[in-house]
């Protein structure tokens, strides 16, 4: 991937609330402290703006002198916006300024041009900004404008919990001296940022770097979009090569649905309210989630199995929790029940028909699993361990029940605990091809499958189902759903990107 270098600019930013300034109005226009030289100084104007893009009156707007190479705010100049929400600042020609600007809760930082004296600045709602620095267990982190200091953890971890949006340089200072920083801009509407670890790039130790090319693009990823400054180049460990899956995948015109799995999934609870704490962890690229028991990623009634397509994820699988087979066949005792036991009953009671009672969905569309609402889902089956299969209506062992791989013997066996592993489903012309790790693992020839058909429109979700007990016990992350079947080379490529 050729990353395009930009020229580097000056970043403005501020901050309010919980250990930050407070967003407030000001009608006032003047100088803070002794440090501006007014007979040596630049005007700058501008207009600031909320996030529909309409003006914002009496907006207060402040320059705060303050750099990366600083540890503290040295002084600050004030003005507020006219009824246009225009606004005009005098500033000291010679010193290295940040712009904030408020009203009433949000607030905003924006970046200043290295060529022009005109700034626009957006306001919004706060964010929350968690991260952690690679190898660190002292020090702190600031954002450049701001009066916050927030400690690294032992585990080098650290959070902001009420950030503006806008451009922000993020730097770490240890031995109460600068040593390197982050420059980025927030996008979208996120209220909760959640960046990869970071480490001080080889080529430049000033800056901080994160091991995901994505967020380098120029296009927004995980909520912020991180700058390039001129004559940094990433080191080469860094970047994923993303032009490679070109080469050997499919038309322009196929759709597909991907999820980083760092904030863009709806996560829900089985009884179909909304999770209100997501379980963030480090993914196999940025961040994965981690489900807490009952919960699932939904997203609503699309329908794969209509035709073609390929189901992709990346999983680090935690196990069974329960002690694996003893015997051959199903008993009353002693076989795995799923990640998460159930708690209405006891370990090793089954059903009627001789099927557990827990299982770990992968995914699953349905409403229910047994009736007429349960069309396709994928799962680890504990009636044998490190299994998978794919189901469709319930007990059909005709053609709606397929094994992918049979314990350890055949077909490879091919779920790993505690390892990352790239799991690929692919469905074309009614026989399913399964691939782990880019290597095909089930039949060559395919095995017959039949989706059942539903009723109704139903559910697909991710990670789970309507049961609570259904939770795949493990990490999952990089899921992408193609309307479309897959070349292996395809499949093999995109496993290469982000192996480890």
């Amino acid at each position: 991937m050729k990353f395009v270098s930009k020229k580097t600019t000056a970043f403005v930013s501020a901050a309010l609330s919980a250990g930050f300034i407070a967003c407030s109005d000001s009608s006032t226009k003047d100088v803070a402290g002794g440090v501006t030289d007014i007979g040596n100084s630049l005007a700058y104007t501008g207009v600031v703006v909320d996030q529909n893009g309409a003006k914002v009156e009496s907006a207060r707007v402040v320059a705060y002198y303050d750099s990366w190479e600083q540890t503290s705010i040295v002084d600050s100049v004030v003005t507020s916006t006219d009824a246009n929400g225009k606004f005009e600042i005098m500033v000291d020609s010679g010193a290295s300024f940040v712009l904030f600007a408020s009203h009433d809760n949000e607030c905003g930082y924006a970046k200043v041009s290295a060529n022009s004296q005109n700034q626009s600045i957006a306001i919004g709602s706060r964010k929350n900004l968690t991260s952690s620095v690679n190898g660190k267990t002292g020090g702190f982190m600031r954002v450049v404008g701001n009066y916050a200091k927030v400690p690294l953890q032992n585990d080098g971890s650290f959070e902001f919990n009420s950030l503006p949006p806008g451009d922000i340089s993020l730097v770490y200072v240890e031995d109460e001296a600068p040593q390197a920083r982050l420059d980025f801009t927030t996008t979208g509407t996120e209220k909760s940022l959640t960046i990869p670890a970071l480490e001080m790039w080889n080529a430049d130790r000033r800056w901080l770097t994160i091991g995901d090319a994505r967020y380098y693009t120029g296009n927004s990823f995980g909520g912020i979009n991180v700058f390039v400054p001129e004559g940094i180049r990433l080191p080469e460990e860094t970047p994923v090569d993303t032009t490679k899956d070109t080469a050997v995948v499919e038309p322009a015109d196929t759709n597909s649905i991907r999820l980083h799995m760092d904030g863009d999934a709806a996560v829900y609870n089985n009884d179909n309210t909304v999770a209100t704490s997501v379980n963030y962890v480090d993914g196999v690229s940025g961040q994965g989630i981690l489900l807490a028991q009952g919960q699932f990623v939904e997203l609503k009634d699309i329908d794969p199995s209509a035709g073609d397509f390929t189901i992709s994820l990346w999983t680090n699988w935690k196990g069974s929790t329960e002690p694996a087979p003893q015997t051959v066949g199903y008993q009353t005792g002693g076989f795995p029940t799923g990640g998460y036991q159930n708690d209405a009953l006891q370990p090793g009671v089954y059903q009627g028909g001789g099927y557990p009672v827990a299982y770990q969905v992968l995914f699953a569309q349905r409403s229910y699993w047994s009736d007429s609402t349960s069309r396709i889902q994928m799962q680890y089956d504990p009636s044998v361990g490190r299994a998978l299969t794919v189901v469709s209506n319930g007990l059909d062992l005709s053609t709606g029940y397929a094994w992918l791989a049979k314990a350890d013997t055949e077909y490879g066996g091919v779920l790993p605990v505690d390892t990352w592993t790239f799991l690929s489903l692919v469905y074309q012309d009614g026989k399913l091809f399964f691939y782990v790790n880019g290597e095909l693992v089930s039949s060559p020839v395919g095995i017959a499958f039949v989706p059942s058909p539903v009723s109704e429109p139903v559910p697909f979700r991710i990670g789970g189902t309507e049961f609570a007990s259904d939770t795949w016990n493990g990490v999952l992350d990089e899921v992408t759903i193609d309307f479309f079947a897959r070349s292996a080379e395809s499949i093999k490529a995109e496993y290469q990107k982000l192996a480890k």
